[in-house]
């Protein structure tokens, strides 16, 4: 999923953290490829040119977001009561 990060309630992180938390990519890949696909936290992937030289450096700095609407709700109340000026 892909955002338009400057403008919008997406331009704030914790949106964004929120609405990962809230996405099910499992349940998606489950009900649309029956479990035969992939998750994937970026688009750099085994299918990738390059990737395997670059894998470790990548995937040391990728945060996997699980469906967990306690933490996105968590991230939203953090953001409407900090000071967002």
């Amino acid at each position: 999923m892909r955002y338009m990060c400057d403008f919008g309630p997406t331009q704030f992180e914790e949106v964004r953290r929120a609405i990962a938390y809230i996405v099910d990519r499992d349940e998606i890949n489950k009900q649309l490829t029956g479990g035969y696909g992939t998750v994937v936290d970026c688009y750099a992937t085994d299918a990738t040119a390059d990737f395997a030289a670059i894998k470790d450096d990548i995937e040391s700095e990728l945060i996997h977001y699980s469906y967990d609407l306690d933490k996105a709700k968590n991230e939203i109340y953090s953001f409407i009561t900090a000071d967002n000026e």
